[in-house]
């Protein structure tokens, strides 16, 4: 799937064209729509620093720990951290599995782990605008 263009097409393994879909609709699709999972693994390519957005989207499912595989460090990457982080996930894994990939571990925690309080992590200064 790619978040930004569901309309694009892609080529399924047996060679034919094939349509992406969006993380919602494969949610939807598969049936896990306001559930909650214990483990989502995602390995999509790059497509990473987009859909995260709509892992964390409240609306789609909950997830008790998500896995990511980041291919390269965008300037957006600091975005992901401190949404994950907001969301309640804290990095319980980290591995380098190539040259600019890696592969993160995120555990859901309960609130009372950040505190009474959880913290805003702030966004850096001079870093564009999504």
């Amino acid at each position: 799937f790619r978040p930004e263009n569901k309309e694009s097409m892609g080529v399924a393994g047996d060679g034919s064209a094939t349509a992406f879909k969006t993380f919602k609709e494969t949610v939807k699709e598969l049936g896990h729509t306001g559930k909650t999972l214990s483990i989502l693994a995602i390995d999509c390519e790059g497509c990473e620093w987009d859909i995260y957005k709509e892992v964390l989207s409240s609306d789609v499912m909950t997830v008790q720990q998500v896995l990511f595989q980041m291919h390269g460090t965008p300037f957006i990457a600091n975005r992901f951290f401190v949404a994950m982080h907001n969301a309640g996930y804290a990095i319980f894994h980290r591995e380098e599995v190539g040259v600019s990939v890696y592969d993160y571990s995120f555990l859901k925690l309960a609130p009372s782990y950040f505190g009474s309080t959880k913290p805003q992590l702030r966004q850096p200064l001079n870093t564009p605008e999504e």
